[in-house]
């Protein structure tokens, strides 16, 4: 099966050459996974480790990775944190959309037409925004492109749990079209925000309008917190992927749980599921590793999982009003990578 992107192989080459790697293990993102044989093709001739276990981000770079002695780590699909030091012997290939982003413009313009947008994107169709912004500004539409935060590699960029370069031009603009494949990002964006946001989709061409799932997931949110308002005893999730480890925040929250006269316990873990974590039967999971654990993956629990920043509204230390969607700004429990 052909890669349906375009990847600077001899680039790629030319970096393991410079540090002389002979072993090399290979992560791909669960959505690129199926393309190993296309790796195999153009790096064969090095001595390839595919690492099955999920890739969620360049936050994700465990190390365990470690222990099978690779010469160098090669993260596919993703752009590496700036703040993060990972070492050179991990390398980051980018994995770019070949799609021209004409199509789904048009269909954005056949359900909607703000007068001025913020233009965002996925690592896969990073490039893609200058052409998007040229292409909708000769429509009439003002595009702006906002400038993100020390985890982000590019302008516009938006991850699953850094939504800055959104909220550095949200004042600005009506509403934000996201270029990426499906909603995940798209919906980040609308939670961080507020702004209605639209997920473009350069490969298929289509666009939907992502605020009204949005809010269904908000009330979910408001439901969670309200039951954990009740609650006497919390589980608080730390994870143990080097991007995601947020081991002082965790403590905060053990600290302001305890202030409240209720009882909380650390329990940390690389992947964090509802089965791996159904011995710790407390009231509510208080989760710090990735945000979105809380936003797409609650039902896999089988009690409520909420955010630092949900559990001080339910400890009466932040208004209702005041909802914001958990982002993590840095991790601190892992210094230099390998």
């Amino acid at each position: 099966m052909e890669l349906p992107y375009s990847v600077d192989w001899e680039g790629v080459r030319a970096k393991l050459r410079e540090l002389g790697a002979r072993r090399v293990l290979v992560q791909l993102p669960d959505g690129l996974k199926m393309y190993f044989r296309e790796v195999e093709k153009h790096l064969g001739d090095y001595e390839l480790i595919f690492q099955g276990d999920p890739c969620f981000g360049a936050c994700d770079v465990p190390l365990s990775l470690w222990t099978l002695r690779p010469d160098v780590i090669l993260q596919f699909g993703h752009s590496p944190m700036p703040n993060l030091d990972y070492g050179s012997r991990v390398l980051f290939v980018e994995v770019l959309s070949e799609a021209s982003v004409e199509r789904a413009l048009n269909s954005y313009l056949l359900i909607s037409r703000e007068e001025k947008v913020g233009l965002l994107a996925t690592a896969q169709h990073i490039h893609l925004l200058e052409t998007a912004k040229e292409w909708l500004e000769s429509a009439g539409i003002e595009a702006v492109i906002g400038e993100g935060d020390h985890r982000l590699a590019y302008p516009g960029q938006v991850l699953g749990c850094d939504f800055s370069a959104a909220r550095s031009v949200a004042k600005d603009v009506e509403a934000f079209l996201v270029l990426s494949s499906g909603r995940f990002h798209a919906v980040g964006v609308y939670l961080s925000t507020g702004k209605r946001t639209y997920a473009l989709d350069p490969i298929s061409g289509s666009v939907e309008d992502v605020s009204d799932y949005g809010e269904r997931l908000l009330r979910q949110r408001f439901g969670a917190i309200a039951k954990a308002e009740e609650a006497d005893e919390f589980g608080i999730l730390v994870g143990l992927k080097p991007g995601q480890t947020r081991i002082r925040l965790a403590l905060y929250c053990l600290e302001v749980i305890k202030s409240a006269g209720k009882r909380g316990y650390l329990i940390s873990a690389d992947i964090l599921s509802g089965q791996t974590l159904r011995a710790f039967d407390v009231d509510v999971y208080v989760n710090t590793a990735c945000p979105r654990i809380a936003i797409e993956d609650w039902r896999l629990f089988h009690k409520p999982v909420i955010t630092p920043i949900e559990l001080e509204m339910a400890l009466k230390l932040r208004r209702w009003e005041d909802y914001a969607m958990d982002e993590i700004w840095r991790s601190d429990g892992i210094g230099k990578f390998g």
